[in-house]
């Protein structure tokens, strides 16, 4: 991706029943998407235990996939003093997210320079296909 961007909405109250991540980019390679299409991926899932329960994925005005099933699971860091910051979205049928940066002297680096900025869609058990390999950094 040559461009990333990152939107997390977390609380703090531990009342919370769903936060909600995005992840936004341009597709920079692929052989199913036009390259330069926006992509936009967008996860609710349960704070306290990573589930996701809903999502959105949109590539351009070519395709759209969205549901409650499959998502799999967000994990993420964002304290910078543990030494690097991390997005994930794992265990999904369809999806593969993982956004990671070192943070040097507790600082997080702007997105565009983590070590790892991949996203990768491909066929789901509902019948998705053939693979759509959007972006592999």
């Amino acid at each position: 991706m040559k461009t990333l961007l990152l939107s997390i909405v977390l609380a703090a109250v531990s009342a919370v029943q769903a936060a909600t991540i995005t992840f936004t980019g341009v597709v920079d390679q692929s052989s199913q998407f036009s390259v330069g299409d926006v992509f936009t991926a967008t996860f609710q899932f349960d704070p306290h235990k990573g589930r996701v329960s809903r999502y959105v994925i949109t590539v351009g005005n070519e395709f759209t996939l969205n549901g409650t099933k499959g998502g799999g699971m967000i994990a993420l860091d964002n304290n910078p003093a543990h030494g690097s910051v991390y997005y994930q979205v794992i265990n999904s049928d369809f999806t593969e997210i993982t956004l990671q940066g070192a943070t040097p002297n507790g600082v997080i680096p702007p997105i565009d320079q983590f070590n790892l900025n991949d996203f990768s869609l491909s066929p789901a058990p509902s019948g998705i296909s053939p693979a759509r390999q959007l972006s592999r950094g």
